[in-house]
Parts: structure tokens; sequence; C-alpha cells
């Protein structure tokens, strides 16, 4: 925090940058992820107190922008903490990752899954915090909701793959272009396996031959 000429301002620190680099000189992921990273802190106080106890909903609206799907990582693990210390948090995405461990959240309770699994998921060591965290989160009411563009609200929480609503299947087209691309491609091994080997072997020579 940069104070001088009596105004307050967030600079970053770079070596060999004598004055730092103001807000506006950051790129797109740091203007977004360092306000957020602030907010999310101040969310979570440390001592005694848990939380701030006048704030009960927590909204953030699409966490992923701008930033590396660790970094997106990183913001998955506050909304955890937040939900952990008793808030109710509510996200708006586009991006899978946040659904990704949404579902896999899911599938631990519906398999059985444990803290040691959480931890697997989030790539955190045992210890007490770690561990707390992976009890308290399985034991969490999570919702997904698709919002499409006729307005039509469809509860799409189970994120089955194999729903036959394409809401659903698709995680509300989040993974459709994925999901068609596995598909396609697939397809072009299954039908390059089906042809005999001799003309597989005609038309790698062709490709390998030399321009004449």
């Amino acid at each position: 925090m940069d104070s001088k000429d009596f105004t307050k301002r967030l600079v970053l620190n770079v070596p060999g940058h004598k004055e730092g680099l103001p807000y506006t000189a950051w790129s797109a992921g740091q203007r977004e992820f360092t306000p957020l990273l602030l907010g999310l802190y101040w969310l979570c106080p440390a001592g005694g107190t848990s939380r701030r106890d006048e704030i009960e909903w927590v909204v953030i609206e699409e966490p992923e922008m701008g930033l590396h799907p660790q970094g997106i990582e990183a913001v998955l693990l506050l909304v955890l903490e937040l939900m952990k210390r008793g808030y109710k948090v509510v996200l708006s995405t586009h991006s899978p990752v946040v659904l990704d461990l949404v579902w896999a959240l899911q599938e631990f309770k519906q398999l059985g899954g444990t803290e040691s699994d959480v931890r697997r998921l989030l790539n955190l060591r045992a210890g007490g915090y770690a561990n707390e965290l992976g009890k308290a989160v399985l034991k969490k009411d999570l919702r997904v909701y698709f919002f499409s563009r006729d307005n039509e609200v469809k509860d799409i929480s189970r994120l089955s793959p194999l729903s036959d609503e394409t809401a659903e299947a698709e995680w509300g087209g989040l993974v459709g272009f994925a999901s068609r691309t596995g598909q396609v491609i697939a397809d072009v091994v299954n039908r390059t396996e089906s042809q005999p080997k001799a003309k597989r072997r005609n038309k790698a020579a062709k490709v390998e031959a030399p321009a004449q």
C-alpha cells in the first residue's frame, strides 16, 4: 500500500522498479484477483473470531476471470474456507474448473468419499486444518443452476454426464465442446483402426514420401 502524496493506492513491488507498478498497469488477472483476495481475507479474520457475523451471504461473480486454472483452484480453496466458516456462498461462473470441484464433491458424498479424498483433490497435505476442511465441505449442500437464454432456470446439481437432459450432461454448455471433441477423435481413431493394415501403410507411405 503506497501512501505518498497523502493518498493510498495499491502497487505491486517489482525488483528493479523503484516506484512499484500502479493498479492501472497490472494485468487483467492481477486486477481481478488481488481485490477478490483481499475481500476474502477480510471475511476470514484470524484469531478467535471465525467470521463476520453481520455477513450471511457472499456473492462472487465469475471468480475465474483472467486467472490460470491454478489461480482458480486457489480461489476455490478460499470459497470452501468461507463455507467452512458458515457463510452461504453464491458463485456465477463460465468455468468448467469450478464445476469440476462441485461434481467431485457431489460424487464423494454419493460414494462415501472421505476427507482424504477431498485433500487429494485440493492437493493439500494431511494436517489439522486440511482434515477439518475436508470433513466440513462434505457436509455442505451444493446446488448448481443453469440459466438458459430462454430465461428458464434448471437445477443441474447432479452434473451427471449420463443425464438425458442436455443442460445437465453438458454442464450448462461448459463442457459441450470438450465432449464433442473427444467423441469426434474417438470416431476418427476407430475408423482408422478398422481400415486394413495395407491401406494404412499406403497412406503412411504417401505422407512420408519426399517431394519430387
